[in-house]
């Protein structure tokens, strides 16, 4: 089931227009940017949670003749949707890498915790979009609602900024998906793989009601 999903997405649009548009943001604003950790720390969650809801918008539609049980089903619309964002994603190595020599020594240094980071920030927002997929009447309003999702998760530590109060400050910075990809450590790596597996489950849930 698993290749079956994966050959769905390559064989249509939503793959190549992804990965194009992907890569043609992350490589411009690799170049435009003097400084490495810049686009690492500032540009890249950003192209994410604009491209990831066009990933999962179509991600999980039933049909009729889909007779594996939905946890199956949902896995594997999950793993598919995992390839292709890990393919886009090992493809921002490459810029760096062909780049700037010193480059290799730094990413296993200091980066590789961060796109471990990225693994699991993408498995959560893949979770959260797949859901709505199953939720949204049509692709454009699940990929709109992902969205709109997805950017106040990953940019909701502002609000504490904003606010002025410290403890409400710091149960935003706990949520902030951003912020979390960046502080790679136990606790956030928990944190994503708990937003993956409940959202996961909603859309179990949700699957198993339709039928």
């Amino acid at each position: 089931m698993l290749k079956s999903e994966i050959k769905h997405f390559i064989d249509t649009r939503i793959f190549y227009a992804f990965l194009a548009v992907f890569i043609a943001l992350s490589a411009f604003f690799f170049f435009a940017n003097a400084a490495l950790t810049q686009y690492i720390f500032n540009t890249l969650p950003l192209i994410l949670v604009f491209l990831i809801p066009i990933l999962t918008a179509n991600s999980l539609k039933l049909q009729s003749d889909e007779r594996s049980s939905a946890l199956r089903v949902v896995l594997a619309k999950f793993l598919a949707v995992m390839v292709v964002y890990v393919i886009a994603l090992a493809t921002t190595i490459a810029y760096p890498i062909i780049m700037y020599a010193p480059f290799r020594t730094l990413f296993w240094g200091s980066l590789a915790p961060i796109y471990v980071g990225f693994l699991f920030y993408g498995a959560a927002m893949s979770a959260i979009g797949i859901l709505i997929s199953t939720v949204a009447k049509n692709s454009a309003v699940a990929a709109m609602v992902s969205f709109g999702v997805m950017f106040i998760l990953n940019f909701v530590d502002m609000l504490g900024l904003w606010s002025g109060n410290m403890t409400f400050a710091r149960v935003v910075n706990f949520i902030s998906f951003s912020n979390r990809i960046f502080d790679v450590n136990l606790i956030s790596m928990l944190y994503f793989t708990l937003i993956a597996t409940l959202f996961t489950l909603l859309t179990i849930h949700k699957l198993n009601r339709r039928r």
